[in-house]
């Protein structure tokens, strides 16, 4: 593979590397130590940015909280205080709703509201 094919698999891997750690509480404290993962991303759908989310999943053992943790940096996302994820569920995070349900309609697994901001393409 020469570099210019290796570049955007690079540019993605840093990308999700970046967003993992920055999920944090409000405080400033790490990610739910490890358990809570980013499972994917669309970051440049084909149609444009409405139909951007990422979708999270709990590798864990236990039901983890979610409330108060936030993406803070290109998107910007709080989830409410009653947000939890299930050992082995997965919660998708959306820019658009409609958009987003119109092309996924059986997906249920959606938190509440929407984030502002962009993926970066």
């Amino acid at each position: 593979m020469n570099n210019s094919a290796k570049r955007p698999i690079l540019h993605l891997v840093e990308y999700i590397l970046s967003f993992i750690f920055l999920i944090v509480l409000s405080s400033g404290q790490p990610a739910l130590a490890g358990s809570i993962v980013i499972s994917e991303i669309s970051y440049n759908p084909i149609g444009g940015g409405d139909y951007e989310f990422v979708e999270l999943y709990n590798s864990g053992v236990v039901t983890e909280d979610l409330g108060g943790y936030q993406f803070s940096d290109g998107i910007v996302y709080t989830f409410p205080a009653d947000v939890s994820l299930t050992p082995g569920a997965y919660l998708v995070v959306v820019r658009n709703q409609l958009m987003f349900n119109s092309r996924y309609p059986g997906v249920l697994n959606i938190a509440p509201g929407v984030y502002t901001g962009a993926l970066d393409n």
